[in-house]
């Protein structure tokens, strides 16, 4: 739930407010099940708005889906910020809980980027059944892990990192993310064999 509170927040809340209380609030009556039917049919026009594929179709089931344990089960959102315990245990299950977020959201977006659901199904069994590393497109580990890094750098505050005391501090980071950003999309948009667009320039 707090990835999608996070994740295109414009898209999401605007959903929320006008489309996902609208039709709560009609059949509030029904209790669980009309919030369990809700939320799989605002996520899945949120997959159609996406496009008309029916690929995105399922893309917006799946991730209407994987809201039902929590709707089910009633689990409460953390009260502590990200990796901030200093509890241990506590850690390990964040990190726990952020991989499994990742993972469930990235065989999603495998219906998001395939033409058909045979294709997507083929893409997966191959993931899990074929998997090795790739020989080429390695640039994008890099990109994940400087995701990942400055993600972790700033949980607290998004201006922390760039905005000190130290100018030398401030020139060093900066200088190094616009390095990364502008190698990977080099490598992404301009070097690369095919004609690659950037995802939304496709709809």
């Amino acid at each position: 739930a707090e990835f999608w509170r996070r994740w295109h927040i414009s898209l999401s809340s605007w959903f929320r407010d006008y489309f996902y209380m609208s039709i709560l609030l009609k059949f509030r009556s029904y209790g669980m099940i009309a919030v369990l039917l809700t939320t799989l049919f605002t996520f899945l026009v949120i997959g159609l708005w996406h496009g008309g594929n029916n690929t995105f179709l399922v893309f917006g089931i799946v991730h209407g889906f994987l809201f039902f344990p929590i709707i089910i089960f009633k689990k409460k959102p953390y009260k502590h910020d990200f990796f901030d315990s200093p509890n241990w245990i506590i850690k390990i299950k964040d990190l726990a809980q952020a991989i499994k977020t990742f993972f469930y959201f990235s065989i999603t977006l495998v219906f998001f980027r395939s033409e058909s659901i045979s294709e997507s199904f083929n893409f997966l069994s191959s993931m899990f059944y074929n998997f090795s590393i790739p020989k080429d497109n390695r640039l994008g580990i890099l990109f994940i892990t400087f995701v990942f890094v400055s993600d972790w750098l700033l949980k607290k505050n998004e201006r922390e990192v760039l905005i000190t005391n130290k100018r030398m501090y401030n020139w060093l980071i900066t200088l190094s993310l616009l390095t990364i950003l502008t190698i990977y999309f080099l490598n992404q948009f301009l070097l690369g064999n095919e004609n690659k667009a950037f995802i939304y320039f496709q709809f």
